[in-house]
């Protein structure tokens, strides 16, 4: 052996047990189980520790309660009658009395636009779609609802073809 050599084998073996040399750091063999060696502040143990060993007992499951028996299910409480609404009656006629408002402010509009097509009709003596909805600045259907709502009631007629109606004032 040369001096080197020498010098090596003696840092390993003089070196404390938590240094390693250049040459120390070598791959465990695959397949073999690792070892853990105490770290330097724990208290000696005098011995190495398995993984399995360092591992606690306890496994990822049991954070999730897997395998632990399930709780029973509670019945709900009922609340106490202090805790309980006993005046639905005006909070639902309010909305009641403010839908019924709204709903007659929406009629009252619908009302002067079936009006406004009455009165073009009168004006022009025949009317189409189109003419309600160039008028009324409103879509082909809503004019379509507006003069089938007229004929129903019986204040307009159809007159021409089913594809290309026209509407007169019906007398």
């Amino acid at each position: 052996m040369d001096s080197t050599t020498s010098k090596i084998q003696d840092e390993k073996h003089d070196a404390p047990e938590g240094a390693k040399s250049a040459d120390a750091a070598e791959p465990a063999p695959s397949g073999s189980v690792g070892v853990l060696k105490n770290h330097p502040q724990d208290p000696p143990s005098g011995s190495a520790q398995t993984i399995e060993q360092a591992l606690p007992d306890t496994s990822p499951l049991d954070a999730v309660g897997v395998g632990k028996p399930a709780e029973p299910v509670r019945e709900p409480q009922n609340p106490s009658p202090s805790l309980m609404i006993t005046h639905a009656e005006p909070v639902q006629s309010f909305f009641g009395a403010l839908l019924a408002k709204a709903n007659a402010v929406l009629r009252g509009r619908k009302q002067k636009k079936l009006d406004k097509i009455l009165a073009l009709a009168a004006a022009k003596k025949t009317i189409t779609n189109n003419d309600v909805e160039l008028y009324l600045r409103v879509s082909h259907a809503t004019a379509s609802r507006y003069l089938a709502d007229l004929v129903k009631s019986s204040k307009l007629r159809v007159i021409g073809s089913p594809h290309q109606p026209k509407y007169e004032l019906a007398e």
